[in-house]
């Protein structure tokens, strides 16, 4: 196939899995655009989100007559869904209010662009003349503000002076008007700006609307606003695509996944059958368990790295984990489709010369095509030191033993993998080989989680490790019913490697070299097998921390109190707290000899903030906070993680910098607190000077040095 695969992409009935490559957030299925029906909704139809059948019940009740709020602003970034979410509203609307579709079609042709010319900034649509058989009296037009990041050039004002503008408006009880807007927190902010410096209401109700959608331990309500009945804000960078609070519905990922291994869409049978590593991956993602493990591995990554996956992420990580981008599918300068791709890749492995670098990659080129190895792809290149000379001696080119020339194989693709890893460009490429696979490989997983079940018994890593130490081939033998043929494949050949890296193969002086690389055969095959096996389940490094923090931290505040109790002990040296004077958060320690401490005997008590607020009021925060003497501190992922390591043994010395930077702030911030604080100086508080023994003690307005 040569231009056909562009072909298939810009048809209207996509044929999977080719088709899943518009999905991508730079294609034209990736991008929203307003009340175009052929853009933005890669899967076909709106995602369900909490968020759009809030929207749903709004419209409904707004149809009603009922006491809602009449102006909605969606706040968020870039590929949040913004744009999709609120045409869906216009959608319920036109739906509840009977018109028929010609609210929709009165949009429409607003929305009608022609050549480059940009969407409108603003809509309004009266409701009068649409010629509905009965039109609500209680609306007058519906203004659709749907990206207010625009500027006006005709009247010369910026986005965020349009923006101030229109919410000066909003204070207006008598209108009839609905007014929807969609904004991102820059351009909130620079009218934040504009207000400062002007003593009107609509001040004070940007500076409210700015806190309601930031994260913060009392938050205001945002449906409807703290004291503005009549506008409701919700922060779309709060809610989670990958993680639902109730626990038991099926998440925005969840239906995102579903929509791209459709079986209706994937024609079949595949000529390369069950080595076709793309219609694997449509089989494999198919079971409810393996979207759950997939999706789980999602969610960690954002506890663990604080950012979020939007839409245009999910719809661009999806395709590149089940089949790629076109660049990926060229052999000699000809582009295939993916499944001919797969097909010619196994012609070159079975016919091509042999000894050529072709026909060396492609079994692990197929392999690696797995969802799960295109989640986390990154292998060493051992390519310098010991590595390369062990290489050098006992791989050489042009191997007459076979397993040796399998074990060639295996260093050649480590030594491509890193270029192989990031032929397919953009952001997500680089999110999944710099952050998400260095933190949670599955690879790097160990101790005595079961994996598998055989034989009516549990095999915990423990059990996959141990078997792939004695040898690859025991390794294989326990677990080739659990992977892919394609692994299975890979396994086989490096089977071979391992047999033929024994030492009493070679000279005496090349035995340490030669269980150098045995060594590295073995565990590159474990760490394969758990890469696999791990995915599917969920199961990645920390993933332990990852379930308790879920479940003591996000699903309430009774996890709290562990949490609390961790706290406690950590700012507390002896019982007391100790309070740096000679020194100001941000400054290095001072000598030892030099050092003026503030001991208090007195605990200090940190306690859970619960907010009042249920999630119709505003979306629920990903981590709570702890109160600790007026100060809030958020009980994030790493915060959480250092707690449960020091109770499981951790020195304090071996936490990590940002960890020490946050236990600094808090104890700086009790400091400023305590030591004016006459009720906890009169509780037997001392001073000690440096290493000395001697202290200086207040009581009864007198000081006191004690030996």
């Amino acid at each position: 196939m040569d231009e056909s695969a562009a072909d298939i992409i810009q048809s209207v009935k996509p044929i999977y899995p080719e088709g899943l490559i518009n999905w991508m957030g730079n294609r034209e299925g990736g991008v929203r655009i307003p009340f175009q029906k052929s853009s933005g909704r890669p899967s076909g139809e709106q995602i369900e989100t909490p968020l759009v059948n809030k929207l749903n019940r709004w419209a409904a009740a707004i149809a009603k007559g009922e006491e809602v709020p009449r102006n909605i602003i969606l706040v968020g970034g870039p590929g949040n869904g913004k744009t999709d979410t609120i045409e869906g509203c216009i959608e319920s609307l036109d739906s509840e209010m009977g018109a028929e579709g010609k609210l929709l079609e009165a949009f429409e042709k607003k929305f009608i662009t022609e050549g480059e010319d940009l969407a409108p900034r603003r809509v309004d649509v009266e409701i009068k003349k649409l010629g509905l058989k009965k039109p609500p009296e209680n609306i007058g037009s519906i203004i659709l503000v749907q990206d207010a990041t625009a500027n006006d050039p005709v009247a010369g004002k910026s986005a965020a002076s349009l923006l101030y503008e229109e919410l000066e408006t909003l204070l207006n009880a008598d209108s009839k008007d609905i007014y929807l807007c969609c904004v991102n927190r820059g351009i909130l902010s620079q009218a934040v700006a504009i207000a400062s410096g002007q003593n009107s209401k609509a001040q004070k109700l940007v500076s409210l609307m700015t806190k309601a959608v930031t994260s913060s331990a009392e938050p205001p309500s945002c449906w409807p606003l703290d004291g503005y009945p009549q506008i409701g804000i919700w922060p779309m960078d709060v809610e989670s695509l990958v993680f639902t609070p109730a626990g038991n519905v099926k998440t925005v990922a969840h239906q995102i996944i579903s929509a791209a291994v459709d079986k209706e869409k994937w024609p079949e049978p595949c000529e390369s059958g069950s080595r076709c590593p793309f219609c694997q991956n449509r089989k494999l993602l198919e079971k409810s368990s393996n979207q759950d493990g997939l999706v789980s591995i999602l969610h960690y990554y954002e506890l663990s790295s604080g950012k979020r996956w939007t839409f245009r992420d999910l719809f661009s990580l999806i395709p590149y984990i089940i089949v790629g981008d076109l660049n990926e599918f060229e052999i000699k300068g000809k582009r295939f489709s993916p499944c001919e791709w797969s097909a010619q890749q196994l012609k070159i492995a079975n016919e091509g010369p042999a000894g050529s670098r072709e026909r060396v990659l492609a079994p692990f080129l197929l392999a690696s095509r797995l969802y799960y190895h295109r989640l986390f792809p990154v292998w060493p290149s051992f390519n310098k030191g010991d590595f390369l000379k062990a290489k050098r001696e006992l791989l050489k080119s042009g191997q007459k033993d076979e397993g040796l020339q399998a074990g060639a194989d295996l260093f050649k693709f480590f030594a491509a993998s890193g270029k192989l890893s990031r032929i397919s460009g953009g952001e997500i490429m680089e999110r999944v080989c710099d952050s998400l696979c260095p933190n949670l490989d599955p690879g790097n997983i160990t101790g005595e989680q079961v994996l598998i079940e055989r034989n009516g018994e549990g095999i915990t890593i423990a059990d996959i490790e141990s078997d792939f130490s004695l040898s690859v081939k025991d390794g294989l033998e326990g677990v080739k019913f659990q992977v892919e043929q394609l692994e299975r494949d890979i396994l086989k050949l490096v089977a071979k490697a391992d047999e033929s890296l024994t030492e009493d193969k070679f000279p005496r002086n090349h035995s340490r070299k030669c269980r150098l690389l045995q060594i590295t055969v073995r565990q590159f095959s474990s760490r394969l097998v758990k890469r696999s096996l791990g995915t599917r389940l969920g199961i990645c490094s920390d993933s332990i921390h990852f379930k308790g923090y879920i479940n003591k931290v996000m699903n309430g505040d009774d996890g709290l109190s562990e949490v609390r109790k961790a706290m406690k002990l950590l700012i507390h040296e002896s019982n007391s707290f100790k309070a740096n004077l000679a020194t100001t958060f941000g400054q290095p320690m001072a000598e030892r000899s030099r050092e003026i401490s503030l001991i208090i005997e007195r605990t200090i008590n940190p306690k859970p903030c619960s907010s009042e607020l249920t999630c119709e009021s505003r979306p629920k925060e990903s981590f709570s906070f702890l109160k600790i003497e007026g100060h809030f501190v958020p009980v994030t992922f790493q915060l959480y993680k250092a707690l449960q390591n020091i109770k499981d043994g951790l020195l304090q010395a071996s936490l990590p910098n940002e960890i020490f930077s946050m236990l600094d702030l808090i104890k700086a911030l009790v400091s400023g607190k305590v030591v004016r604080d006459k009720d906890y100086l009169q509780e037997d508080a001392k001073i000690v000077v440096g290493r000395n023994k001697e202290k200086i003690s207040f009581s009864n307005g007198k000081f006191y040095f004690l030996k």
